[in-house]
């Protein structure tokens, strides 16, 4: 059985960041995907899977995907994004529309979400070729997302920044958190005299 808990919004963003830091995730990149959980998290969805899964693949992997080639059409996989950083949303910011063959659709939605946080731009998601959709929208309908599968993204919109509505988040399981946390702790490094000696903590009072 499993055991909910109860983590706050700073407590979900600086966990991902850590768990995302400590599996070898470029900074920047990793801060993308905690604003995403935390912008994922405001409209009822638990980022936590997508992110564990994400990170799961990345970890095995050992190559480094091809960055993508800068046309109007990009294919581009969940370990590309954390290889390379949110080049779909980007690309799609400067007025393209950007085909996804994307691992992760939360992940996806969820970067271009935290955009209409950050910048008040706002994202339509499409995923049959014709139907366009606000990404809001669709975060907010409580229905399950996508698991994968060919998708497009275009901006509609830019004005005022929209802040996050962070009460009542929803909340992970023990499980599923303890799993996160291990990520997280990679980041930490063994607390002994050389490490603290290298932290300029000092041996003797003259250190």
């Amino acid at each position: 059985m499993t055991t909910p808990m109860h983590i706050s919004a700073n407590q979900w963003r600086v966990t991902i960041l850590k768990a995302c830091v400590g599996t070898q995730v470029a900074r920047g990149v990793a801060e993308d995907i905690a604003d995403a959980s935390i912008a994922l998290l405001a409209l009822g969805q638990n980022p936590l899977m997508p992110v564990l899964e994400t990170l799961g693949q990345y970890e095995s992997t050992t190559t480094s995907p091809a960055w993508p080639n800068g046309s109007d059409t990009v294919q581009l996989g969940s370990l590309q994004v954390l290889h390379h950083g949110p080049s779909i949303i980007d690309m799609a910011q400067a007025g393209l529309i950007c085909c996804c063959d994307i691992d992760s659709h939360p992940l996806l939605l969820g970067l271009a979400q935290a955009r209409l946080h950050s910048h008040g731009i706002q994202f339509e998601y499409c995923d049959d070729g014709s139907n366009w959709r606000p990404v809001i929208t669709i975060l907010s309908n409580g229905q399950a997302l996508p698991d994968g599968g060919p998708v497009w993204l275009r901006t509609s919109s830019s004005g005022e920044i929209v802040p996050a509505q962070l009460t009542n988040l929803p909340q992970p399981t023990r499980e599923n958190w303890a799993r996160l946390q291990t990520y997280a702790d990679q980041i930490m490094v063994p607390a002994d005299d050389t490490n603290r000696a290298d932290a300029g903590a000092g041996l003797t009072d003259n250190d």
